[in-house]
């Protein structure tokens, strides 16, 4: 049998061979498991865990489109209070590299990154990023990848008159 407890007077106790504890808070915990034999032999053993607060993504990146020369932005909404790491792909979603900040990416480990002065060669490229527990004792949580269109402007002449037009 199983016999636990924890924080808040939580308790739990189960005759299971293999229990599952679910919906446990961030705390310490203590688990007994106590064997008894047919003949009537038993033995107790105690082990403690930690339970640490985990991270979720409520709200995943978008696809996000802009012209050249312009910015997009991409957000990420999650609870708890992670680190971030902002990736991009350009080979459809095949590879992903880590992004730094400089003159093209900014908010790179946040939760919002900019894409500076898009040009063609950023279209079609994915973004995701990396969530990590604060505790780092959790594995980290990827998002959905988002799609970045680059639109061209095309410009038209004439002598006298010019038309910019928007593909």
């Amino acid at each position: 049998s199983w016999v636990g407890s924890g924080p808040g007077s939580y308790s739990f106790s189960s005759s299971d061979q293999d229990p599952v504890v679910t919906g446990l808070v961030p705390g310490s915990y203590t688990f007994t498991v106590t064997i008894t034999e047919s003949s009537g032999f038993s033995t107790s053993e105690s082990v403690s865990a930690e339970v640490v607060a985990g991270v979720a993504i409520t709200s995943q990146p978008s696809n996000q489109q802009g012209i050249t020369g312009t910015n997009a932005i991409f957000t990420v909404t999650t609870s708890g209070s992670p680190t971030y790491q902002w990736q991009v792909s350009t080979d459809g979603g095949t590879t992903f590299t880590d992004l730094s900040d400089g003159s093209k990416y900014s908010g790179s480990q946040t939760n919002t990154l900019q894409v500076g002065s898009l040009q063609t060669s950023d279209n079609t490229n994915l973004f995701r990023v990396q969530v990590q527990p604060a505790s780092g004792a959790c594995p980290p949580l990827i998002s959905d990848s988002a799609l970045l269109t680059v639109i061209v402007t095309t410009v038209l002449s004439n002598r006298r008159i010019t038309y910019r037009v928007n593909n």
